[in-house]
């Protein structure tokens, strides 16, 4: 029985997997490693598939992501065999957003732009789903967080 194959497209293992970069913890950076692999396609990855890509032994990438699993980094599809990344990464990405304050940043062009156009303006951040309005209303801006 052939498991159904996803078209994926062709990657060279990354040689920097086995060391450190700049003198770093080897382990620290090969979890990271993992993470940054598993947040490439929306798929998921097997296991044989993350070590080939990532350029490490099928024990080890079983073991980082035993412990990213605990901690909510990675979580594991049973029905399909896959790794994902984790609600845990996304709380940490989540802080860059939050700290950056981009909807400030944003909002005095969204409503320049609708008051030249006299229409909606939109900025949205697709990775985030979240989508910052200045309403063609006066003084109605709206954000909104999409599933």
């Amino acid at each position: 029985m052939k498991r159904d194959a996803i078209p994926r497209k062709a990657i060279e293992p990354r040689s920097s997997a086995a060391e450190p970069r700049d003198g770093g913890v080897q382990s620290v950076d090969r979890a990271l490693h993992i993470i940054e692999t598993l947040a490439e396609d929306d798929e998921g990855y097997r296991l044989s598939d993350l070590a080939v890509r990532t350029g490490l032994s099928t024990s080890t990438v079983h073991r980082l992501l035993a412990t990213l699993e605990k901690r909510r980094f990675v979580q594991f599809d049973r029905t399909e065999s896959k790794w994902h990344v984790g609600a845990q990464s996304f709380s940490v990405g989540a802080t860059f957003t939050r700290r950056r304050n981009f909807t400030a940043q944003a909002m005095p062009y969204l409503r320049k732009l609708r008051d030249l156009t006299r229409e909606t303006a939109t900025r949205r951040a697709n990775h985030f789903r979240f989508t910052e309005v200045a309403s063609s209303l006066p003084r109605k801006n709206i954000s909104v967080f999409q599933k």
